[in-house]
């Protein structure tokens, strides 16, 4: 599932994505974001995104 995400965010090009729901099957926080691309963030409880 999270390759397919990923294949979507890279046909749409966006210049920042925060993954929100993910499930705790995933894995700890630290070790998924090491496997994402520097513009795909997971988002978590009291984020608060500035532009």
């Amino acid at each position: 599932m999270l390759s397919e995400t990923l294949n979507i965010i890279q046909k749409i090009k966006p210049q920042k994505t925060y993954l929100t729901h993910i499930s705790h099957t995933f894995g700890f926080h630290e070790e998924i974001e090491k496997l994402l691309p520097k513009y795909v963030c997971l988002a978590y409880d009291k984020l608060i995104i500035h532009e």
